[in-house]
């Protein structure tokens, strides 16, 4: 029996949209937990000094336009204190499980400006993979993130750390391929 033309053509064609979509994802599959973490950063030297920082790594983000790979963080800083603070962006740092800094960071928006008490700021931190690596020269199983708080002149630095999850098993709908022979039945009432 010879296959119709085009039922061949119209399966390479399918074949080759479902692969083209595979590699349209701007990011790696590395996906990082707890998300979001929560951290109160504050200091005694500073009466009315209270914040509430909320964290959350996006991923590995695929370089393109002439960017490199890099690391995304989302901050979301709250001041829940009585005194003004502000975020120095350029203090954070990015490290891997086995202690590779990653390069500077790159604030949108530059994270010099104040946060008023009850007000929020909002930060994505691009880290740039360290040169000459790519995700999978590095241990990417734990993320060490490190950023500053600035109440008035007194700068409080705090620490957190994410795991990598596998998420393909975690999302509910991600597909699932199978081959293989099979017999079953069904029973109809």
């Amino acid at each position: 029996m010879r296959a119709q033309p085009k039922l061949c053509v119209a399966a390479a064609a399918s074949l080759l949209s479902l692969l083209a979509s595979c590699e349209s994802s701007p990011w790696y599959e590395h996906r990082f937990q707890p998300a979001p973490l929560e951290a109160e950063v504050s200091t005694q030297a500073v009466p009315g000094s209270q914040m509430r920082a909320l964290v959350t790594v996006l991923g590995i983000e695929k370089g393109r336009d002439g960017k490199k790979d890099r690391a995304l963080v989302r901050m979301r800083l709250e001041n829940i204190g009585t005194s003004p603070a502000g975020f120095d962006s350029a203090a954070s740092s990015l490290v891997t499980a086995d202690l590779k800094p990653f390069g500077p960071p790159a604030t949108t928006p530059a994270g010099k400006d104040a946060i008023p008490p009850g007000s929020n700021g909002e930060y994505d931190v691009e880290f740039p993979l360290p040169e000459g690596k790519g995700p999978y020269d590095l241990d990417l199983s734990g993320l060490n993130l490190r950023f500053t708080v600035v109440f008035g002149e007194t700068k409080v630095t705090t620490g957190m750390t994410f795991q990598r999850t596998d998420w393909r098993y975690l999302e509910p709908g991600y597909p699932r391929w199978q081959v293989g022979v099979g017999v079953g039945w069904t029973r109809f009432n």
